[in-house]
């Protein structure tokens, strides 16, 4: 399936969203004045398992945002040295005939 540079230009975006959005709501969680600075204190804690699934939630994004960025990259540069490739060689003299 053949994925276009549009969607993984949009798919890095929405991963990088993820990210920012896993990293604010975490600062919004812990950063309060009312909350303790330790928010693992014991295993069965909820912020413990909340920590966990916004820091497994941040690095989905983390790494979506990176692979379709790169991905994207790697295709636009395919697409410009196509470009150069063919002008480096006229059309004219790919048709003439020496024979």
């Amino acid at each position: 399936m053949k994925v276009s540079a549009r969607n993984r230009g949009l798919l890095a975006l929405l991963g990088f969203g993820v990210y920012w959005a896993a990293g604010y709501t975490a600062s919004i969680l812990y950063l309060s004045p009312d909350r303790p600075s330790i928010t693992c204190a014991s295993t069965s804690s909820k912020m413990c398992a909340t920590t966990f699934i916004l820091t497994v939630i941040a690095a989905i994004g983390f790494w979506t945002a990176i692979i379709a960025g790169v991905s994207l990259l790697a295709e636009v540069l395919e697409r410009e040295f196509r470009k150069k490739k063919t002008m480096l060689i006229p059309a004219s003299v790919l048709q003439t005939s020496t024979y």
